[in-house]
């Protein structure tokens, strides 16, 4: 567990510059005189931004191991230098900021840090961990980006960001065990975050933004333990692997925080926040393409500053955040031969290694039949509407998965009544007062929307789901309670203690016991075979699509028998093509 920490520890040390240095970059299209220092952890999350861009364009050539950890360590100590007296004035001011908390978010801190940090080293349950998330990041280590992977294993054409970070700050040439752990670390930099918002709100700040950033976390502090519960959100098993799902709706919430400060200011310039936004919007849609609709916020600021006039800035800003999705446009190409995998509409490259476009089409199928039936059989096509799937679906949902999409349209019907009752009134410059507010719920609509569309898994809903759902639970609030909502930070705090000292509480003997302990082994399938390829390569079969870490070349015995993958060359490095392409 200890190793956990050192290698957080590192981390933050190594992206830490990275992050100023962008930051730096932002201000000069802020044109702005006011340049406070952005908050620790955003700096710490742009530099992680920075060093997957890194990563990924590495990815496309090179093998994610100690030439590229050397690559990410030489870059952080070249900006390190090349700006030092910023890096000394950003220390020192986070030093100010760090003694000026209240002292309670220490210990809450100290708490959750024992907690989250044995939550990561546990080994990993999660099913897709099994079924491609491991195998992704083996080949990416060993490997880097092999053309047509998809062939062997479709799911890797589910290209993400994430798992390139993972496969980075895995510390693969350790041969030290598993390091897939930047689940944690992300999460205790977003729970640090949080406690910088319950220090300002002690200290008197009760903004809609700051009320916004103490409230949020409140769900994710508590992870079942289980294979399933009806009242916590999350699996602890989207902490111990390598999982985007809560990663993506952390990122998510982050992005809809800025927004709301950012309309919170009178501004007539481009500001840092709008900024961040397009570049974390960018990147979280390269970590999960089911974000996508949180792009109606960077599009929004696009147009507010063409209104200003800003067109060569406009030009600068979409480019650089467009060059940040680059490479993963480039790996998407190169593992399944589509810009975006499994879209079969988007088919506009023909390429040897393109995995045959019905199984593109049965994945975009089996996407959908697991979310609404959670069939055994995802060979039955779907095409029942909404209308119809919708009630059948929503009695198999957990307690607290039907609680929250009650609550959505309780709070949706309150909006729309709302909006009435100002029509009514004919109070048109309302609307054009709140523009920015509305773009937020239009955010949110269409997230949940889209989610319910192409596969209603929560896992991939909660990402837009709470954040609205805790928004108008906080506007209503401070609507209500008005001068008493300030009391409401004590309950919060009260809260975040019990957790730990009883929910958590039988795990803080167990994590003593691994202190000390280094990372946990990686876990191999249960059923491992041998098959040969026409060529004549020896590849591992295994079965039940679990493939974890087994050794490359690895496939399904399933895809071996339906795609029937060959070589596209003599090497494994050369890529792979499909052998039949039918299904």
């Amino acid at each position: 567990m200890i190793y956990t920490i050192l290698s957080w520890i590192y981390i933050t040390v190594l992206v830490y510059p990275a992050g100023l240095v962008f930051h730096k970059c932002l201000h000069r299209f802020c044109n702005s005189e006011n340049k406070d220092q952005p908050h620790f952890i955003l700096t710490c999350i742009t530099g992680l931004l920075v060093m997957s861009f890194i990563s990924s364009v590495i990815c496309l050539f090179y093998p994610l191991g100690l030439i590229s950890n050397l690559v990410l360590l030489v870059f952080s100590v070249l900006m390190s230098l090349l700006f030092r007296k910023e890096l000394v004035t950003s220390i020192r001011s986070e030093i100010v900021r760090l003694r000026s908390a209240k002292k309670i978010t220490y210990l809450l801190f100290l708490l959750y840090l024992v907690v989250i940090s044995y939550l990561s080293y546990l080994p990993s349950s999660h099913h897709d961990d099994g079924l491609y998330y491991s195998t992704s990041i083996k080949w990416l280590q060993e490997y880097g980006t092999v053309k047509g992977l998809s062939n062997l294993n479709p799911r890797i054409g589910f290209n993400s960001n994430w798992l390139i970070l993972q496969a980075n700050f895995g510390f693969s040439f350790l041969d030290a065990g598993l390091f897939n752990d930047l689940n944690g670390l992300l999460y205790l930099w977003v729970f640090l975050y949080s406690l910088g918002g319950i220090s300002d709100f002690l200290k008197g700040n009760f903004s809609l933004s700051n009320s916004l950033r103490v409230l949020f976390f409140i769900p994710l502090l508590t992870l079942h333990l289980s294979a399933k519960s009806d009242y916590v959100f999350y699996n602890v098993n989207q902490l111990s692997s390598s999982s985007p799902d809560i990663i993506v709706t952390i990122l998510l919430w982050l992005i809809f925080l800025l927004f709301i400060e950012d309309i919170a200011k009178e501004k007539r310039q481009i500001s840092f926040q709008s900024l961040l936004i397009i570049f974390y919007c960018a990147w979280v849609i390269s970590i999960k393409l089911s974000s996508i609709p949180v792009i109606l916020l960077a599009v929004f600021c696009i147009i507010n500053w063409l209104r200003k006039r800003k067109t060569k800035q406009v030009v600068e800003i979409t480019m650089l955040a467009l060059l940040f999705l680059l490479p993963w446009f480039a790996r998407n190409i190169l593992v399944s031969g589509y810009l975006v995998f499994p879209f079969s509409r988007i088919d506009v490259f023909n390429v040897a290694w393109k995995i045959p476009i019905e199984h593109v089409r049965w994945y975009e199928n089996a996407i959908k039949v697991y979310a609404v039936d959670n069939a055994t059989n995802l060979n039955q096509p779907f095409h029942q509407s909404i209308v119809s799937w919708f009630p059948s679906w929503f009695s198999k949902q957990l307690f607290i998965q039907q609680s929250i999409l009650i609550l959505t349209l309780i709070i949706t019907v309150v909006f729309v009544i709302a909006i009435v009752v100002q029509l009514l009134r004919k109070n048109f410059s309302f609307f054009n007062a709140t523009i920015p507010f509305f773009v937020l719920l239009a955010t949110f609509f269409t997230g949940i929307i889209f989610w319910l569309m192409n596969g209603p898994d929560f896992r991939m809903g909660y990402g837009f789901l709470w954040p609205y759902c805790i928004f108008s639970i906080i506007l209503f609030f401070r609507y209500f309670l008005e001068d008493h909502f300030r009391l409401i930070i004590y309950p919060v705090i009260i809260y975040m203690f019990l957790i730990p000292l009883f929910y958590y509480e039988g795990l803080f003997k167990k994590s003593m016991k691994a202190m000390t302990q280094p990372p946990v082994s990686l876990r191999m399938p249960e059923k491992i075979e041998t098959r040969q390829m026409s060529s004549g390569q020896l590849i591992y079969l295994v079965f039940h699509d679990d493939s974890w870490n087994c050794p490359l070349p690895v496939t399904n015995n399933n895809e071996f028998a339906t795609i029937k993958p060959q070589l596209l060359g003599r090497s494994l490095k050369e890529g792979f093509k499909a052998g039949n392409p039918g299904k």
